[in-house]
C-alpha cells in the first residue's frame, strides 16, 4: 500500500500540475460527479515523473493514482488496485463508492473562499449518494485530525499541506507535509490511518 512508501521525516516532491478533465460522468449540467483523474505528481526528487521509485523492499506500492480536486463538483476515479491520493486538503470530504460495480474514491470540492462552490459540490454528492445509499462504502475528513494533532514545524519549515489518501484495500490515511526551502521539496511530518465516518454522515452534509 502507498502508505508504506511515505515514511515520517522522507522528503518529496510535490507539484500542482492539474490538468482538464478526462471525463464528464452525467450530465455536465446535472449529475455532477466528474472523473478529473492524473497519475501521481507526488515524486521522490530522483524519481521519473509521475511515480514515486522510492523502494522499501518486495510488496511495498510505490504508486498511486493522483486525484486533482476542483472547486464545486465531485472529482472520482475508479480505485483499480491502485491506492488514490488527493490534495492537498482544507475541509473536503473523501468518499469511497461504488459505481457500475466498481468501488470509486470521490473528493467534494468545496471551498473555503465560495459558499456557493461548497453548496454545488455538497448538492452533487447528497443527490447521488441519496438516492444510492447502498452503494456508499465510507468517508473521512483528513483534515479534521491535523487540526488537534499538529506537529511542529523544523526551522525553516512552512507552509503545511495535508493529503488524503484511499487504499484499494478500503484504508483512509492522510498525510501532513511542511515546506522546505526550495520551492516544492516537501518534509513528511506526520501519517494517520482515519475510521471512516458512521454512513449517514457520509451521506449527508453536517449541520
Amino acid at each position: 500500500m502507498f502508505e508504506q512508501a511515505l515514511h515520517l521525516n522522507m522528503i518529496v516532491e510535490w507539484r500542482d500540475k492539474r490538468g482538464p478533465a478526462l471525463e464528464t460522468f452525467g450530465e455536465p449540467t446535472g449529475f455532477g460527479l466528474q472523473d478529473r483523474s492524473r497519475m501521481s505528481l507526488f515524486t521522490h526528487p530522483q524519481s521519473h515523473a509521475h511515480q514515486m521509485v522510492h523502494r522499501e523492499g518486495p510488496g511495498v506500492n510505490t504508486n498511486c493514482q493522483f486525484l486533482w480536486w476542483y472547486p464545486g463538483s465531485v472529482s472520482h476515479v475508479g480505485i483499480s488496485g491502485l491506492d488514490v491520493l488527493t490534495g492537498p486538503m482544507s475541509g473536503c470530504l473523501l468518499v469511497t463508492f461504488r459505481l457500475d460495480g466498481i468501488v470509486h474514491a470521490g473528493h467534494l470540492g468545496t471551498d473555503i473562499d465560495s459558499v456557493e462552490n461548497t453548496d454545488n459540490a455538497w448538492d452533487a454528492w447528497q443527490d447521488w449518494a441519496g438516492l444510492n445509499a447502498h452503494d456508499v462504502v465510507g468517508g473521512f475528513f483528513p483534515a479534521k485530525h491535523w487540526s488537534e494533532h499538529l506537529p511542529m514545524p523544523r526551522p525553516g519549515e512552512a507552509g503545511a499541506k495535508i493529503f488524503g489518501l484511499m487504499t484499494a484495500q478500503g484504508e483512509f490515511w492522510s498525510f501532513l507535509l511542511y515546506q522546505q526551502i526550495r520551492a516544492g521539496i516537501f518534509r513528511v511530518a506526520g501519517k494517520w490511518r482515519h475510521p471512516s465516518l458512521p454512513l449517514h454522515e457520509v451521506i449527508r452534509r453536517p449541520g
